[in-house]
């Protein structure tokens, strides 16, 4: 539609409003044959404060602007304004059913269960619900949703109580460094590249290999530990130790021995960075080891006796049971004092604030993306047939060479996740007028 008749509309929209008000849009649209989102779309674009050129009869004529072929539209904007906010909405609805009832949405099976007449003017096919649907920023992709995020109320105030905690450090200018662990292993070299469909015979006949090998995945792994701050890897600060175990699972070779080894050493490099400092990890059993750990039933009498020893408990000679209940008697209302972890107390006596992850929550980690950046430009030099020595020197390489402009946008990547899932613990449903909720 030209500029002129853009602005014969939007004349028409206003007369429109000084009439009918609250319905002017829906009438200019029906008035018109235009979509309300459009007049609207032109209403914003179109200045409709016309020059006077003549007065005939008490009717004041203006200049329109000049009519010119509009340019013409493609056909994934034609298909586009052919469906309303509601039917947007209708299809919404519709994939959510679909996702509620544990099966896979197809384009061919949600076109089955919506109406042929959804489009203004034309009917709906797979191509165009298609288009429609990335419109509506939607993409055929891996699932990765974790419902745990957002219906499990412990997960989700245990993620208050962290976002605002991190929040308050960095407004009070802390330094906050991240640490993790990962693992790399011989042999981990590429997983995609160009390759024929030709059968064996036809490679034989032209003479060509049988094409790259996959991978292996297990073999000699090393664990690989590190902490980054938004200034970059902490210098010193990385550990690659060699595994025993072929399956992959590094936490099984990781013990709190070593990693309060490695705290050790990685205090002094921190405490040079500043006096606001701040460390964040997640809550692996290796990294919450308790200085005193409260006897149970399962523990031996011994066990039970020196515990109460320890802390001054007078007792005579008693069966388990009542042992045990002088251990509540004594911890009761003092649990987390008994419950000291190792690493909070090398932290706090070293003037570093330690803040622990929310569960599943390994996107608010920016070390995370530095693993994922590593081990992509390792398996792009490495080859099958590497060592593991050669292959810890890759992931050193790699670990050094890292540009801080990569670093810096994993921690703005990390702040954009907390600010999305902070709108979302923030958000009350019941706010919303029941109108914007249709």
């Amino acid at each position: 539609m030209c500029d002129k008749s853009k602005t014969i509309v939007c004349r028409a929209l206003q007369f429109a409003k000084k009439q009918h008000e609250q319905t002017a849009l829906e009438w200019t649209s029906n008035v018109t044959g235009i979509g309300t989102r459009s007049i609207s779309d032109y209403e914003q674009k179109i200045n409709i404060d016309l020059v006077p050129i003549s007065v005939e009869d008490g009717t004041i004529a203006f200049k329109l602007p000049p009519c010119s072929s509009a340019p013409k539209s493609s056909f994934k904007d034609r298909v586009i304004e052919s469906i309303s906010d509601e039917g947007m909405r209708f299809i919404e609805r519709a994939i959510d059913d679909v996702h509620l009832s544990g099966k896979p949405v197809t384009l061919k099976k949600l076109l089955d269960t919506l109406s042929p007449d959804l489009l203004s003017g034309s009917a709906l096919t797979v191509k165009k619900l298609s288009i429609i649907l990335h419109h509506m920023r939607y993409t055929y992709r891996q699932i990765n949703n974790r419902p745990v995020l957002f219906e499990n109320d412990p997960v989700i105030n245990l993620r208050k109580k962290y976002t605002e905690r991190i929040r308050q450090l960095r407004a009070d200018g802390y330094q906050i460094f991240y640490l993790d662990e990962t693992w790399i292993f011989q042999g981990m070299s590429h997983k995609r590249d160009w390759q024929n469909h030709y059968t064996p015979l036809e490679k034989k006949m032209k003479r060509l290999s049988s094409g790259p090998a996959a991978p292996p995945d297990h073999g000699k792994r090393a664990i690989v530990v590190h902490t980054v701050g938004r200034d970059g890897l902490v210098e010193g600060a990385l550990k690659i130790m060699l595994g025993q175990r072929k399956d992959g699972d590094y936490h099984h070779e990781m013990n709190a021995q070593v990693f309060e080894e490695y705290i050790e050493n990685l205090i002094p490099l921190l405490k040079a960075k500043g006096d606001k400092v701040a460390l964040v990890m997640d809550n692996a059993s290796y990294h919450s080891r308790c200085l005193e750990r409260i006897p149970t039933m399962a523990d031996k009498k011994d066990v039970i006796r020196n515990f109460l020893h320890r802390y001054g408990v007078e007792f005579e000679e008693a069966p388990k049971r009542t042992l045990i209940s002088l251990v509540k008697e004594l911890v009761r209302g003092k649990e987390k004092d008994f419950r000291r972890g190792a690493v909070d107390e090398m932290c706090k006596n070293n003037g570093i604030r330690l803040l622990r992850l929310p569960p599943y929550h390994a996107n608010f980690n920016p070390i995370e993306f530095v693993w994922g950046w590593v081990k992509n430009e390792v398996r792009k030099i490495a080859r099958m047939n590497d060592s593991i020595a050669a292959m810890k020197q890759h992931t050193k390489d790699f670990m050094d060479g890292i540009p801080l402009a990569h670093i810096e946008k994993f921690f703005d990547h990390v702040i954009n996740e907390e600010n999305a899932l902070e709108a979302f613990d923030n958000f009350n449903i019941d706010d919303l007028d029941h109108e914007e909720i249709e």
